[in-house]
């Protein structure tokens, strides 16, 4: 049965695409949101899905991922997309294209530093190698893979390639090292009871057990991979199975036993559509009735097989010619959206150039004309004012000094003002408006009944997910407003500071209980200062739901203070997962800044630079340690 891309994902699709338009000149780079990365993901592994029985469709989608990718610098997607394209080329037979697109997906993931795909992109290359009978280059990258796999925890992908190594092994005719590898991959499979994996291996042992003469283990272990092909229902598997068996009959020169095997082979082989196995089965069948010396059954399977062939043929060949008519429409495609770029490049090199010229010639008559003017009026009235100006600025010069002064301080205000302006207006324009653009694009789509009852829930999920935060975000960015709007001005009165926080622990309890968290208030012995009540619950407000949303399931979050004879200390500590040095210097920076939490929570950006800010009012400081992996401590220093 053919899959299909979800009505929800060909929404997002369409919207992607037209978004990516090149008339569509204001959206031309897309937001690196979950939506489309989950757009892009989809599409990849759609098109792994679909490739088996549908080349041209799979190459489509890995088109249109790549094309996305592109356009929002998803590199994972990206590598994926041609790692997948490159396993289709291998599957139709051209191994050097699929080896030129193998070695493209790996350099992408090795500048993102994706480990992961690295070791992908390095099994798919070792397969294409070992078909070229490259068998030293190929166990190198087996190994890299395996190493890479081991660190990363990935035990399914460590029996696989022990697999791999161990048939690599039996091409060199090593079959002792082969079984050590394939003995590691059983161990192993029935330990996390990977059964894929353990079927596999059951099926290598059978082969180097035949090989050895070994016959009864050698059943044993193919009569193994046979029960689990059928609970399984793999018809792939059992023609394979079955196959195998026939072998260990034809040693034991049982013909009933061979022609057992060998129908049972044929009829699943027939049912997984697998001509190679059809083919082999055939072959025992023939050799059974022919030790039983029935000619008339021989004849009727020899036809079957020459008719098997003959259709077999008929398929490869159109399927070739229509691969190459898709190959060759694909470079067609390329070669065009070169050219087009190329195009592009050349006329808006060009206007460039042009304006760049206008404009400067621009600037010189205009700096002309104004100097000669300039001039000329000074010329014009230097001797009739000139005396009476020097006594002016004489009398005046202690004016002029404190008039300076004032102009000064007034130009860095409105300075500072501008900065604040250009700092409200990019939040607003895209932490504000991109949540409500998501959220008129999910109600739409749940409206128009494109999506199941499944997808509304996960729609609905991140639409609350995106309405929290744009609260947060708006409560922390009025208070701000309101806060330079007013001055700096603040209504200082006594403050507990371990009262506050007991107040802002009931506010987060439902974050905690939701998480796990524990949060112990040590700050009994903190004494009373002279604070504004308010900032300051916006400040721990902010730090306490900074620390849960960094700080994973079942976690620990102290607040602590110690006070010297001028200053009170109060310190905010989780068990996080830390911050790097790169993003501590951004935040001291005062930097816009936001990532995502351990439950998948995301921030608004903007809660330190307010806190910074409040804190400042009261001529205070914020100072933040931390590690990755070993949580953070932001501790405020409060004037006594």
């Amino acid at each position: 049965m053919k899959k299909t891309l979800s009505p929800t994902l060909v929404f997002y699709v369409s919207i992607l695409l037209f978004a990516c338009s090149p008339h569509n000149e204001q959206n031309k780079i897309l937001p690196k949101d979950s939506i489309n990365l989950h757009v892009i993901d989809s599409l990849n592994e759609t098109a792994f899905k679909v490739k088996r029985f549908d080349v041209v469709k799979a190459l489509n989608y890995l088109s249109v991922s790549q094309d996305l990718a592109s356009k929002i610098n998803y590199q994972k997607g990206l590598a994926v997309a041609n790692l997948y394209e490159a396993g289709i080329y291998q599957q139709s037979g051209y191994s050097n294209k699929a080896l030129s697109i193998y070695y493209k997906a790996l350099d992408i993931a090795k500048a993102n530093n994706d480990t992961f795909n690295i070791a992908r992109c390095n099994i798919q290359i070792a397969a294409a190698l070992k078909d070229n009978n490259d068998f030293d280059a190929a166990e190198k990258l087996y190994k890299e893979s395996l190493v890479i796999f081991k660190k990363l925890n990935k035990p399914q992908e460590v029996i696989n390639i022990n697999n791999s190594i161990g048939q690599l092994y039996i091409s060199k005719k090593i079959y002792a090292e082969a079984k050590k590898y394939f003995d590691d991959a059983l161990a192993e499979s029935l330990a996390i009871k990977y059964v894929y994996g353990e079927k596999k291996s059951y099926q290598n042992l059978g082969f180097i057990e035949l090989n050895n003469k070994n016959i009864d283990k050698a059943e044993a272990y193919f009569l193994k991979a046979k029960k689990i092909d059928l609970q399984q229902n793999d018809y792939y598997g059992l023609a394979l199975s079955n196959m195998h068996l026939a072998e260990v009959a034809e040693q034991r020169k049982n013909s009933k036993g061979i022609l057992l095997f060998g129908l049972e082979g044929f009829a699943m082989a027939k049912k997984a559509n697998a001509f190679s196995l059809m083919d082999s089965n055939i072959q025992f069948i023939l050799k059974a009735y022919k030790k039983q010396n029935n000619y008339a059954k021989m004849a009727v399977w020899q036809d079957s097989l020459l008719l098997l062939i003959k259709e077999q043929n008929q398929k490869d060949k159109q399927y070739a010619i229509n691969f190459i008519e898709l190959v060759k429409n694909q470079e067609k495609q390329k070669i065009e959206a070169q050219k087009k770029v190329a195009e592009n490049v050349e006329v808006s090199n060009w206007q460039i150039f042009v304006i760049i010229v206008v404009t400067l010639l621009l600037m010189i008559i205009s700096v002309i004309a104004f100097v000669m003017r300039r001039n000329y009026k000074v010329q014009q009235a230097m001797g009739r004012d000139l005396a009476s100006k020097n006594i002016i600025i004489e009398k005046n010069i202690t004016s002029l000094d404190e008039l300076n002064k004032a102009v000064s301080i007034q130009n860095q205000r409105l300075e500072d003002e501008n900065r604040m302006k250009d700092k409200l207006l990019s939040i607003i324009s895209h932490d504000l408006r991109h949540p409500m653009v998501n959220t008129k694009s999910i109600v739409e789509l749940i409206n128009l009944g494109m999506v199941t009852p499944e997808e509304t829930k996960e729609l609905m999920n991140e639409l609350e997910g995106q309405y929290v935060r744009s609260i947060g975000l708006l409560d922390n960015l009025l208070f701000w407003l309101r806060g330079q709007m007013q001055g700096k001005s603040i209504e200082k009165s006594k403050v507990n500071i371990h009262q506050l926080i007991n107040g802002l622990m009931d506010e987060q309890s439902l974050n905690l209980q939701s998480k796990k968290i524990t949060l112990h208030n040590e700050t009994e012995a903190t004494p009373i200062i002279q604070a504004d009540k308010e900032m300051l619950k916006v400040v721990f407000r902010n730090l306490i739901s900074n620390a849960i949303k960094f700080t994973p399931l079942e976690g620990l979050i102290k607040i602590s203070c110690k006070t010297t004879t001028t200053d009170l200390f109060i310190y905010v500590n989780d068990n996080g997962v830390g911050m790097s040095k790169e993003i501590v210097e951004k935040v001291n920076a005062k930097q816009y800044y936001s990532s995502t939490g351990t439950d998948k929570e995301k921030g608004t950006g903007f809660g330190l630079i307010l806190c910074r800010d409040l804190i400042a009012n009261h001529n205070g400081a914020l100072a933040i340690e931390s590690e990755i992996g070993n949580g953070s401590t932001f501790i405020v220093q409060l004037p006594l």
